[in-house]
């Protein structure tokens, strides 16, 4: 993922633990900016995509969507790498 030049804007960068984070918008005070929960998991060895969708989502079959959420690291989706972190969208 790009990281933004932290010279460049001066907004927080937030993880959010718990459900979505609401950030204040500075083009208008009025209007607000909400980030919804992002869960991420990192590859360990033996890991494939069958198996974090298994125990992500309950069924092994939905690797598809893990797989269509990370494919700018995934070239191929029966090779992940340890260390690699995933994003897990929300079901």
């Amino acid at each position: 993922s790009k990281r933004p030049d932290s010279a460049a804007t001066q907004q927080p960068q937030l993880a959010a633990a718990g459900g979505s984070t609401v950030l204040p918008d500075s083009g208008s005070p009025a209007s607000t900016v909400v980030v919804p929960k992002i869960t991420t998991t990192t590859v360990s060895r033996g890991d494939s995509l069958w198996r974090l969708s298994q125990s992500s989502y309950g069924a092994g079959t939905r690797y598809a969507v893990i797989y269509k959420a990370n494919k700018g690291q995934i070239r191929n989706p029966n090779l992940i790498y340890p260390g690699q972190i995933l994003v897990l969208p929300s079901q």
